[in-house]
Protein backbone atom coordinates (compact mmCIF):
# COMPACT_ATOMS: atom_id res chain seq x y z
CA UNK A 1 0.00 0.00 0.00
CA UNK A 2 1.38 3.38 -1.03
CA UNK A 3 1.14 6.19 1.51
CA UNK A 4 0.34 9.67 0.32
CA UNK A 5 2.40 12.47 1.75
CA UNK A 6 0.57 15.65 2.60
CA UNK A 7 2.46 18.81 2.00
CA UNK A 8 2.16 21.60 4.51
CA UNK A 9 -0.37 24.21 3.54
CA UNK A 10 0.51 27.88 3.75
CA UNK A 11 -2.23 30.40 3.13
CA UNK A 12 -1.16 33.15 0.79
CA UNK A 13 -2.53 36.62 0.21
CA UNK A 14 -5.92 36.58 -1.55
CA UNK A 15 -5.75 36.72 -5.31
CA UNK A 16 -6.67 39.92 -7.04
CA UNK A 17 -9.58 38.05 -8.67
CA UNK A 18 -10.55 36.05 -5.61
CA UNK A 19 -14.07 34.64 -5.54
CA UNK A 20 -16.14 36.28 -2.83
CA UNK A 21 -18.62 33.93 -1.15
CA UNK A 22 -21.08 34.90 1.59
CA UNK A 23 -22.55 32.06 3.69
CA UNK A 24 -25.50 33.10 5.86
CA UNK A 25 -26.02 30.59 8.68
CA UNK A 26 -29.16 29.82 10.63
CA UNK A 27 -27.09 29.03 13.69
CA UNK A 28 -24.71 31.16 15.67
CA UNK A 29 -21.96 28.63 16.50
CA UNK A 30 -22.27 25.23 14.88
CA UNK A 31 -22.72 26.16 11.22
CA UNK A 32 -20.10 28.95 11.26
CA UNK A 33 -17.72 26.43 12.81
CA UNK A 34 -18.32 24.00 9.94
CA UNK A 35 -17.60 26.59 7.28
CA UNK A 36 -14.62 28.15 9.07
CA UNK A 37 -12.68 25.07 7.94
CA UNK A 38 -12.97 26.24 4.32
CA UNK A 39 -11.75 29.78 4.99
CA UNK A 40 -8.15 28.64 5.06
CA UNK A 41 -8.12 26.19 2.16
CA UNK A 42 -7.59 28.35 -0.89
CA UNK A 43 -6.30 31.89 -1.30
CA UNK A 44 -8.46 32.25 -4.43
CA UNK A 45 -11.58 32.13 -2.25
CA UNK A 46 -12.67 34.82 0.16
CA UNK A 47 -15.30 33.26 2.38
CA UNK A 48 -17.42 35.50 4.60
CA UNK A 49 -19.39 33.54 7.18
CA UNK A 50 -22.43 35.37 8.53
CA UNK A 51 -23.70 33.78 11.77
CA UNK A 52 -27.24 34.19 13.07
CA UNK A 53 -27.91 37.55 14.65
CA UNK A 54 -28.95 37.03 18.31
CA UNK A 55 -30.16 33.50 17.58
CA UNK A 56 -32.85 34.69 15.16
CA UNK A 57 -33.15 32.05 12.47
CA UNK A 58 -36.34 32.93 10.58
CA UNK A 59 -35.73 33.46 6.86
CA UNK A 60 -36.66 37.15 7.06
CA UNK A 61 -34.02 37.65 9.79
CA UNK A 62 -31.39 35.79 7.76
CA UNK A 63 -32.17 37.93 4.73
CA UNK A 64 -31.86 41.14 6.75
CA UNK A 65 -28.58 39.91 8.24
CA UNK A 66 -27.27 39.16 4.73
CA UNK A 67 -28.33 42.59 3.45
CA UNK A 68 -26.61 44.33 6.38
CA UNK A 69 -23.38 42.43 5.78
CA UNK A 70 -23.45 42.99 2.02
CA UNK A 71 -23.94 46.69 2.72
CA UNK A 72 -20.71 46.71 4.74
CA UNK A 73 -18.74 44.99 1.97
CA UNK A 74 -20.49 46.83 -0.86
CA UNK A 75 -19.55 44.25 -3.53
CA UNK A 76 -20.43 44.86 -7.15
CA UNK A 77 -23.52 43.01 -8.33
CA UNK A 78 -22.55 39.68 -9.82
CA UNK A 79 -19.09 39.68 -8.24
CA UNK A 80 -20.04 37.41 -5.35
CA UNK A 81 -22.11 34.35 -4.43
CA UNK A 82 -24.61 34.29 -1.58
CA UNK A 83 -25.71 31.07 0.14
CA UNK A 84 -28.12 30.43 2.99
CA UNK A 85 -27.67 27.45 5.33
CA UNK A 86 -31.10 26.77 6.80
CA UNK A 87 -33.21 23.86 8.03
CA UNK A 88 -35.99 23.85 5.44
CA UNK A 89 -38.20 21.48 7.46
CA UNK A 90 -38.78 24.19 10.03
CA UNK A 91 -40.18 26.86 7.70
CA UNK A 92 -43.15 27.03 5.34
CA UNK A 93 -42.42 27.55 1.65
CA UNK A 94 -43.77 31.09 1.77
CA UNK A 95 -41.04 31.98 4.27
CA UNK A 96 -38.30 30.27 2.28
CA UNK A 97 -39.43 32.05 -0.88
CA UNK A 98 -37.99 35.28 0.57
CA UNK A 99 -34.49 33.84 0.23
CA UNK A 100 -34.90 32.91 -3.43
CA UNK A 101 -35.76 36.35 -4.73
CA UNK A 102 -32.98 38.25 -6.55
Amino acid sequence: MKLLHRRAYQKQEPWRDATLIFVVCEGKQREPGYFAFFEELDSRLKLVIIPSDNGKSAPNHLLKNAQNTLGKFNPEKGSYSLYFVIDTDQWEKKHLHLLRQP
